[in-house]
Parts: C-alpha cells; structure tokens; sequence
C-alpha cells in the first residue's frame, strides 16, 4: 500500500520539490527513483543520481543499467562506508552550490542517516542550499519528522498484508 501526504501550502510550479519515499527493504523505493531518473532523463533533464548502498551492493536495478549510469562497487567495513559516505556527501553539497542540475536523487540517504553516515542537520543543509528550481529526491527505511516538514511530497511504501 503506498500512502502520500503533500504539504500544506502551494509552491510556485517553477520551484523543485522536495520527494522523500520511505519503506522497508525491497519495498521499490530504488525502482521508483530509478523510473523518475529515466523519465527526466529522457526528457532531456540534468540529473545527479547517487546511490547510498550499504551491504546489498548488486540489488537488480544495477545490474541491468548501462555503464554508464553506475560507478563500480568496492566492498567496505561498516566504518569505513561511513567515512566514504561522508566524502560523496561533502562533494554533493559543493556540487549543489556550484552546478546547475535539474534534479538530484540521493537514493538510501535517508537509513544511512540513521545509521550514523550523515546527520539530519547535514541533509537539512543540503535542502536549503540546492537550487531553489532543482527537484530533490530522498530514499531510505526511516526518515526524521524534520526531513518530512521539510519535504513536499512524502510516500511511505507499506506492506500490504
């Protein structure tokens, strides 16, 4: 089931959203960014799509995308994905700060968070410091009540039984 909350108050249409879709693992969450990526893209969209993996490294979805969509995946301790995270995350906000991108979609940042990659605050930042025309889109098993005020769209992928 696939319950959606759009927040109150309307925004100008040329203004990007904020997309945040949580659920448990394997819920489709990677599908449906993957599906709003190529949609955009096909449309002639620039977009940054980052994947935060932890341990499930070759999920389907990658192993059927071109090349040149997915970067190669190394194998890392718990504590040294973290610190990579961190590195990806740092190039992100000075990415968003200086490129022109149309939509950006950070798919599992949001569990990382939880497990300590990045804090709510770090992601808030990057929020208010995109682009105010760039769509943003936000994956992961758990989100804060902050992330969810701040976003503009919320889907929370349920179980059906």
């Amino acid at each position: 089931m696939i319950k959606q909350t759009i927040t109150d108050g309307v925004k100008n249409v040329a203004d990007g959203l904020i997309h945040v879709y949580t659920g448990g693992k394997g819920s489709g969450k990677t599908n449906i960014v993957l599906g709003l990526s190529l949609r955009a893209s096909g449309a002639g969209l620039k977009i940054l799509f980052i994947q935060f993996l932890t341990k499930d490294r070759e999920i389907g979805e990658n192993l059927c995308l071109p090349d040149s969509w997915c970067s190669s995946y190394e194998y890392y301790s718990e504590q040294d994905m973290k610190t990579y995270h961190q590195e990806i995350f740092q190039k992100l906000l000075q990415t968003v700060a200086s490129v022109e991108l149309n939509m950006i979609i950070l798919d599992g940042i949001l569990g990382n968070c939880h497990k300590g990659s990045f804090s709510e605050k770090e992601i808030l930042k990057l929020l208010e410091e995109k682009n105010r025309n760039t769509e943003v889109i936000l994956t992961g098993t758990k989100t804060s009540e902050k992330i969810i005020e701040k976003a503009d769209l919320v889907t929370e992928i349920q179980d059906g039984s």
